[in-house]
């Protein structure tokens, strides 16, 4: 079983410093960070990157604690982007250089399984 929505807004919150336990999220915040959420799910899957993952028809369609069954190699490009996204939201500043990194090292591992397990 995948992440939820709410694991990727909870641990994409965490990595820009605010972690659940200093900061509680009021409804209409999560449900925000889910629209967020679900925009750049489709906005990939509209650039060819299909991780499985459940777009709704419309952004008031989807729930919070849907289960998103995207494989786990793509939690950590998921959370970061989606970290970038909700940082100004909230007043914070994300160091561009350091989650590009991480998208690099996530292409990376992605280029090297689609060599040993071409589909």
């Amino acid at each position: 079983m995948g992440y939820s929505k709410r694991q990727f807004i909870e641990a994409a919150l965490a990595e820009i410093g605010l972690a659940s336990y200093v900061f509680d999220l009021q409804p209409e915040q999560l449900e925000a960070a889910r629209q967020r959420l679900d925009a750049m799910m489709a906005d990939w899957n509209g650039k060819g990157i299909r991780l499985g993952y459940p777009i709704p028809a419309s952004p008031q369609d989807g729930s919070i604690d849907e289960q998103t069954n995207v494989p786990d190699s793509a939690y950590e490009a998921i959370i970061c982007n989606l970290g970038i996204r909700l940082a100004p939201s909230y007043g914070k500043q994300v160091i561009l250089i350091v989650l590009y990194a991480h998208y690099l090292m996530y292409l990376k591992e992605q280029i090297i399984y689609e060599i040993n397990f071409p589909k």
